[in-house]
């Protein structure tokens, strides 16, 4: 893993650690993780905080979501994720791909 300092880390532990103290990284994070860019993204887009995430080149959405909380920005439920159209569109094509079938249960 290599951090946005340019340090390299063989293991992820001690990347953890460090970008907790790390200024470019922190840097990094507050010119990209705006109020604007996650309205747009999130709610605008419909994106998932994982997809938001692995855009930018993050390996876990809790940043994103740690961001998105200081903002007040609300997050969705799973529920209220599944009655997106973005998301059945995901599942459809998932059922397809891995049963021939739009829906597990019509095979």
């Amino acid at each position: 893993m290599i951090c946005k300092c340019d340090k390299q880390f063989e293991h992820s532990k001690n990347y953890v650690g460090h970008v907790a103290k790390c200024r470019s990284y922190k840097e990094w994070i507050n010119s990209v993780l705006t109020e604007d860019f996650l309205r747009n993204e999130y709610i605008i887009n419909g994106k998932s905080t994982s997809e938001i995430a692995q855009n930018i080149g993050l390996n876990s959405s809790t940043a994103i979501i740690k961001r998105m909380k200081k903002y007040n920005m609300k997050l969705r439920s799973i529920s209220d994720s599944l009655h997106m159209e973005r998301a059945r569109n995901r599942v459809e094509s998932t059922c397809i791909e891995h049963y021939g079938a739009k829906n597990v249960l019509s095979r």
